[in-house]
């Protein structure tokens, strides 16, 4: 039987895998998905090895490998998260790697000395020093991971993509402040309440689990590409370029699109999300995003969706069976969820309110 310890590790090694398998159907190998998939990797390896200490044998000892570089994965990570590409370079990836080998160092020097040298004075030193700096290389990457959040932070920032990095730094700084701060600085409390086990795992899990929702925000809505959930993702990172020619996939991802909406009726839907479309096309909520931008030429996916609406709305207006019917009503048939959102759209689209353009519709 698995205690509950195991239990919520078992469950991280579960997520884990579960977050590379997804990755890896998003058909794109961008820096995004494989720093994400080594860091679930990293995570699991953790998690798994916690689970069973000293029982895996030489796979404990691979799984230890694949876990030392986990906090800095979790670094680049932040970054791919906030930064344009290249999020990183050749640089970023030899600092992690350094704090790498300083835990190779410390696990396996111990097994590679007499144990006279192991208990001399200035072994003991440095081994302690090592320690340190170990704890202190987490604290570094896990506190760089949050700056990432606030260093392209602006106020033009769309309030989902806001909360969403609020949650991110909130899960970091509870982390840290419980498995760094707390439990490493009171060894005699954690000795005295043997239920302290389960709070470390339990951090190492919501880190997952919420990194996991980050992703699936950033794939809807990259950095410096115009998204639907808010209609704006802003590009504070970087000076405006001349965007690039839409690529044939991208013109034929904008062909398909074009067609289904038209045979499925799909504007009619009311609060119809990109997420949606996304899901019965089968790609990812990107691609959707950049198809409809970039080669149809809409600033955004509701403004995309709203043009067949309010066409639809234009011909219900010129219908005399229609005559008698609300505007709201009209609206609502038309796929707007309220009146307002219906009567500016639609004197965005024609130029005329809805009943301006009834009353030119009737002579």
């Amino acid at each position: 039987m698995f205690t509950l310890v195991q239990l919520v590790q078992m469950t991280t090694v579960i997520i884990a895998l579960g977050g590379v398998v997804f990755a890896l159907r998003q058909g794109t190998r961008t820096p995004l998905i494989w720093v994400w998939c080594l860091f679930c990797l990293g995570l699991g390896s953790v998690a798994l090895n916690d689970a069973f200490p000293g029982q895996l044998g030489l796979f404990g000892e691979l799984l230890a490998l694949a876990s030392i570089i986990t906090c800095g994965f979790s670094w680049l990570l932040a970054r791919v998260f906030f930064r344009p590409d290249p999020a990183f370079d050749w640089r970023h990836i030899s600092l992690v790697g350094i704090i790498a080998l300083t835990y190779l160092f410390d696990r396996y020097l111990p097994n590679l000395v007499s144990p006279e040298t192991l208990a001399s004075d200035a072994m003991v030193t440095g081994l302690r020093s090592l320690d340190n700096f170990q704890t202190l290389s987490v604290s570094i990457f896990l506190a760089f991971s949050v700056v990432e959040v606030f260093r392209s932070w602006t106020r033009s920032l769309p309030q989902l993509e806001q909360t969403y990095r609020i949650g991110y730094v909130a899960v970091y700084t509870v982390t840290f402040t419980i498995t760094i701060i707390w439990l490493r600085q009171s060894p005699a409390f954690v000795l005295a309440n043997p239920w302290t086990e389960i709070i470390t795992p339990l951090c190492a899990l919501s880190v997952l689990v919420y990194a996991g929702i980050f992703l699936r925000h950033r794939l809807a809505n990259p950095v410096g590409i115009i998204g639907a959930n808010d209609n704006i993702i802003a590009d504070a990172l970087a000076p405006k370029a001349d965007p690039l020619p839409p690529t044939q996939e991208e013109i034929a991802l904008a062909k398909r699109i074009e067609a289904y909406v038209k045979a499925n009726d799909c504007y009619l839907t009311t609060n119809l999300k990109v997420s949606r479309l996304a899901k019965l096309l089968m790609e990812p909520e990107y691609k959707i995003t950049r198809a409809i931008t970039g080669v149809l030429g809409f600033k955004n996916f509701n403004q995309y969706i709203n043009q067949y609406r309010i066409e639809h709305a234009k011909t219900l207006f010129a219908d005399d069976k229609f005559d008698d019917v609300s505007i709201l009503a009209i609206g609502m048939e038309s796929g707007f969820g309220s009146v307002g959102p219906f009567n500016r759209a639609f004197k965005n689209h024609a130029g005329v309110t809805p009943r301006e353009f009834r009353a030119l519709a009737r002579g």
